[in-house]
């Protein structure tokens, strides 16, 4: 139910990792405020808490049963845009590439960047094309994107790491922004690290 002033109290039970999914020891819960003509977004979630009770997973065990506090924005999304426009990649680059792939933390010893990449229209085309260092799927009717890429860190698993992420069509953020989990051989305590996909910065 909407307050006045276009706010209304958001709850999410989410279920403990590791678990069944009936058992919803973890939860989201703010207050969500609805704004369509603030020019970076159209709802936003400040002060957001999110619990995470201990699990026995390899993947943070501990949890945060105390809660940590997190921010969420977001905005209408239109799928008969293309992506290369609402992202403003402006026109492709043979040489260089219109769009960045960033990786950051998640145990990497440095930020990975990959410029050598074109989207055109919704078509993700690599520089060169043979390039296995990474790979990029867009869902545009579904507005996200996921894929592959080729960590830093010294023990290196079987397979690379997968990332996913959603895109944000409106103002100054404009851009995908999704995560990933290490995934280093042997490595009891794995991570997560943030990917974003925009214009070459």
């Amino acid at each position: 139910m909407l307050t006045s002033g276009d706010h209304a109290p958001l709850f999410v039970a989410l279920p403990t990792p590791g678990g069944p999914a009936t058992n919803k020891g973890g939860s989201l819960s703010c207050a969500v405020s609805f704004y369509p003509d603030y020019s970076d977004t159209d709802v936003t979630g400040w002060d957001m808490m999110w619990f995470r009770p201990a699990a026995a997973v390899p993947l943070y065990t501990d949890g945060w049963p105390g809660g940590i506090e997190i921010h969420a924005v977001g905005a209408l999304y239109s799928a008969a845009k293309k992506v290369q426009e609402t992202l403003d990649l402006g026109v492709a680059d043979a040489t260089n590439g219109n769009a960045e792939l960033q990786f950051t933390a998640g145990k990497l010893i440095a930020p990975i960047s990959k410029t050598n990449l074109n989207i055109k229209g919704n078509t993700v085309v690599k520089i060169p094309a043979g390039d296995s260092s990474f790979t990029l799927t867009i869902n545009a009717s579904a507005g996200t994107f996921s894929g592959t890429f080729l960590p830093n860190w010294a023990s290196q698993a079987a397979t690379k790491p997968v990332f996913k992420g959603v895109l944000l069509q409106k103002g100054s953020r404009k851009g995908g922004f999704g995560y990933f989990l290490s995934n280093a051989k042997n490595d009891p305590d794995p991570e997560s690290g943030g990917v974003t996909l925009s214009a070459p910065q």
